[in-house]
């Protein structure tokens, strides 16, 4: 089931009287209570359940204070074309069935019109405030280095055999016995591993000793980045020199003997302006984030306390609109 996702992811009944009574106020801007009915498909009747009212009622005040703030800090406005054109985005996504109404389709998402044409909104400025703090990053050089030793085995290639002999334990086994498994596995890898390096050929030694599913295709693992394996196992694909036997590995799964036919391990300049790329994302989250926290300090929110009380957040957090009290 599809949702909207707003800004900030955030039974007693609230009967509505009058859609033009004051809610609250963002930066002076008044959020009436028919701007909140608008919302949510239980507004038609005349009452919203106390736990919507309070989410949609802090998502309207989060939008108005991050739209005031990207335009005051970045002159960053939504134009009505970037958001009818993210309205009609939307709408696609949600009309399955061309013979119901979409208003019927969006109320069984417990939506409305009104809060696809918000969260429109809402996509449209945080990606052109994503797209500024993208454009702004500037990675250091050690950063670059340290982002690509982490993803070395995601940007590499290797393809490989492999010869394994389980050690399958259970919560049952004693510690002798464990012992007594691992001991074998291991004994059985070496030997293993010395007729492979006395010359006999390690694809028909896996079809003859090999206890993994691989085992029949003569341990033939396939061409994959090494972070598709385990770490031991991953690890040893890249410490291994080409088609010499390597090992015995351990793992969860047992003791592997390794042979590595090819390996691609991409040089820094080669993924440079990938890794730029990702940390100027990374970096553009992070800040988008922050940006938002700093609106809502920043806003000057009041809240009629019929309809909920703000409350001013601490330690880093952003304020929050609590239901009024019961």
């Amino acid at each position: 089931m599809k949702r909207f996702a707003l800004f900030v992811v955030a039974s007693m009944l609230l009967a509505a009287c009058g859609g033009g009574a004051f809610v609250a106020s963002v930066n002076d801007f008044d959020i009436t209570l028919a701007d909140v009915e608008a919302l949510s498909p239980e507004g038609e009747d005349g009452s919203i359940a106390q736990t919507t009212f309070t989410q949609l009622l802090q998502n309207l005040i989060f939008h108005r204070a991050v739209v005031d703030y990207a335009d005051t800090e970045f002159s960053v406005m939504a134009s009505d074309e970037e958001i009818q054109g993210r309205i009609d985005e939307l709408l696609e996504q949600f009309a399955a069935d061309d013979t119901l109404p979409i208003e019927d389709q969006l109320a069984e998402q417990n939506a409305t019109l009104a809060l696809v044409e918000v969260v429109a909104w809402q996509l449209v400025i945080q990606q052109l405030l994503l797209d500024r703090f993208e454009a702004d990053a500037q990675p250091s050089q050690e950063e670059i280095d340290v982002l690509y030793e982490q993803n070395l085995q995601a940007l590499s290639n290797v393809c490989a055999r492999h010869i394994l002999f389980l050690t399958e334990l259970t919560p049952e086994t004693t510690e002798e016995q464990q012992a007594e498994i691992l001991e074998t596995a291991e004994a059985n890898a070496e030997a293993a591993l010395a007729r492979a390096e006395g010359g006999e050929d390690f694809a028909e030694l896996a079809v003859e000793l090999s206890e993994g599913p691989s085992g029949p295709d003569g341990g033939d693992l396939g061409c994959n980045a090494p972070s598709a394996y385990v770490p031991e196992f991953a690890n040893a694909t890249l410490e291994a020199a080409l088609n010499t036997p390597f090992g015995p590995v351990r793992t969860q799964f047992g003791y592997h003997l390794i042979l590595v036919t090819e390996r691609t391990v991409p040089e820094l300049a080669e993924v440079q302006d990938q890794l730029v790329s990702q940390l100027a994302a990374t970096s553009s989250q992070e800040q988008f984030q922050s940006f938002v926290v700093d609106a809502l300090i920043q806003a000057e929110v009041m809240v009629d306390e019929t309809y909920g009380v703000w409350v001013e957040g601490s330690g880093g957090q952003p304020p929050q609109l609590l239901p009024p009290p019961s």
